[in-house]
């Protein structure tokens, strides 16, 4: 190799970066509001912080992972909570075990930067757009500061969609070293967190659209599915083991704490057909209290409504877990609960509008982007489509099945492993509207909405008073 060639490739790569200084920008702001997590923000306040800090104890003391009735949040895979006994054991503190997440969180925006390089190429204002949401959206600030496994989850699931996307542009002996890559990092985000099946169903998903949209012989077919295949049998072989014991315990691969520490919670509803335990307002309704107090405790009980509380719980603090943290200026209490929210609750709503502005956006470029990519055959295009549709399937199926509104089965938290191709999918609704004149008041309307997603997280995280506060 010629000694000029490092050189030249970092010639290049300075040259790339420089023509991405407000992409560099964006994700020095994400994360920014992410360390902020680490001066302002309770290492107790996450969402059941003590019993997920439980597990890692018990492991720990023990050396072994526990069952899944051991403690509350025991039944979760062990992925992050051996990696956490194992920093622990190395001197490790429960206050500094943040950093896993921060820098879990900070690496999962790298890799949607480099999602959407590689997958929306032809518009940088699409790129620009969809990164600033992934940068800017409250839930997944507030996710990669506590100490839990959701953030290493979305990691995991980020590099496993890159993977999945950049297989299905390849041919196939040149598809088997990134479905290799696949099965390895798939079956590591099952063993994080559950919702890493949905990423093996994606798999099985592209190898049946490989059989069923590519016109090609069926051994052709045949030798394209082979890798997708193999990439099932790897992760099988990762994650396998921890399944076969939950079988072995309680006759199924994955447990919650409803069929174990908490199953008072359901022995009503478990008398119910599934279909039985929720209204069609739950799924087609829409809570319009929302708009005047965007927190839970007017949106959860007898009538839930499963989209509109999935958007609160991503775009606010829903479920009031302190993410305004510290506010030394105005002496704000974080553990005063909802009803001492008056100097957050204009830039709260601000962000639920916007936050809705953004789901709707995102639905319908779902819809045209995987009409487009099913007509014109596109595989890739359509395997990545399938992935944030079959995330939502299980989300709603999750909340139908435990329908136990008032300890959090429905958040927008379970779909952050799904984000990178939603970001894209927004960044693409972003660039259509600026494509034409005539498309420019949509194009206001969708910036407006992203600027008033970022106020919230700016007020709450930098306590940077970007709007008035009442």
């Amino acid at each position: 190799m010629s000694p000029d060639r490092p050189a030249s490739r970092r010639a290049r790569c300075l040259r790339w970066l420089q023509r991405r200084k407000l992409e560099l920008g964006v994700v020095a702001l994400g994360i920014l509001l992410r360390l902020s997590m680490t001066w302002n923000y309770g290492y107790r306040w996450g969402y059941d912080a003590d019993s997920h800090w439980d597990v890692v104890q018990w492991i720990v003391k023990h050396g072994v992972v526990p069952y899944a009735s051991a403690t509350i949040e025991s039944f979760h895979p062990p992925l992050w909570y051996v990696l956490t006994a194992w920093f622990v054991n190395h001197g490790l503190t429960r206050p500094t075990a943040i950093w896993i997440s921060i820098v879990s969180g900070a690496l999962r925006l790298g890799v949607i930067w480099a999602f959407l390089e590689l997958f929306v190429p032809r518009s940088r204002t699409a790129r620009l757009s969809g990164l600033a949401l992934a940068a800017v959206t409250s839930i997944s600030i507030q996710v990669d500061g506590m100490i839990y496994p959701e953030a290493l989850n979305g990691l995991l699931a980020a590099l496993a969609l890159l993977l999945l996307g950049l297989g299905a542009r390849r041919a196939d002996g040149r598809r088997w070293p990134l479905a290799i890559a696949l099965g390895v990092v798939t079956g590591l985000a099952v063993l994080t967190k559950a919702s890493g099946v949905v990423l093996v169903v994606s798999i099985a998903s592209v190898a049946a659209l490989e059989l069923v949209v590519v016109d090609r012989p069926w051994r052709v077919r045949l030798q394209r599915v082979l890798p997708w295949m193999g990439a099932i049998v790897i992760a099988i072989s990762v994650c396998g083991w921890y399944s076969a014991r939950n079988v072995r315990e309680y006759d199924k691969p994955f447990v919650t704490s409803f069929e174990t520490s908490q199953s008072f919670f359901v022995d009503k509803s478990n008398k119910l057909a599934l279909l039985d335990r929720r209204t069609l307002g739950y799924l087609l309704g829409w809570d319009r209290g929302l708009y005047l107090f965007p927190f839970g405790i007017y949106a959860v009980g007898s009538h839930p409504r499963f989209f509109s509380v999935t958007v609160a719980s991503t775009f606010v603090d829903f479920y009031d877990h302190h993410f305004e943290g510290f506010d030394s200026i105005l002496g704000h209490d974080p553990h005063a609960g909802p009803g001492d929210r008056r100097p957050y609750m204009f830039p709260a709503v601000l962000a639920m509008i916007g936050g809705t502005l953004i789901f709707a956006a995102t639905v319908v470029a779902w819809f045209a982007v995987t009409w487009r990519a099913a007509r014109d055959r596109n595989v890739p295009m359509l395997a990545l489509m399938l992935v944030p549709a079959i995330g939502t399937l299980a989300a709603l199926l999750f909340s139908t099945t435990y329908p136990v509104d008032n300890v959090g089965v429905i958040k927008g938290a379970y779909l952050l492993y799904v984000a990178p191709p939603l970001c894209a999918l927004f960044g693409m609704s972003v660039s259509w509207a600026r494509r034409q004149w005539h498309r420019w008041p949509v194009l206001g309307i969708l910036v407006v909405a992203l600027y008033f997603v970022a106020t919230y997280s700016l007020e709450c995280r930098l306590h940077f008073p970007v709007v008035p506060r009442v």
